[in-house]
């Protein structure tokens, strides 16, 4: 594997295959972020600005038949 380095976060941000990520200095969207599965990458010497990349994986549930679910067909008794 190449190793590669960068000088800002934006050249990172440019090789990196996610579309969710963004540069920030507001602490308070940093640990939001966080919070919702972001990671934060920071250089030493720029302590201030962070880039922020959305790993988070949200799994859904698959819309299909249910399979154990009944369906009782026929007059009801109230």
């Amino acid at each position: 594997m190449k190793e590669k380095s960068f000088d800002s976060l934006q050249d990172i941000r440019s090789v990196l295959p996610f579309e969710n990520s963004k540069i920030t200095n507001q602490m308070e969207d940093i640990q939001d972020s966080i919070l919702n599965g972001y990671i934060l990458i920071q250089f030493d010497t720029d302590k201030l600005n962070g880039l922020l990349i959305n790993v988070a994986k949200k799994e859904k549930r698959d819309i299909t038949k249910a399979e154990i679910e009944y369906n009782i067909v026929g007059p009801q008794i109230a």
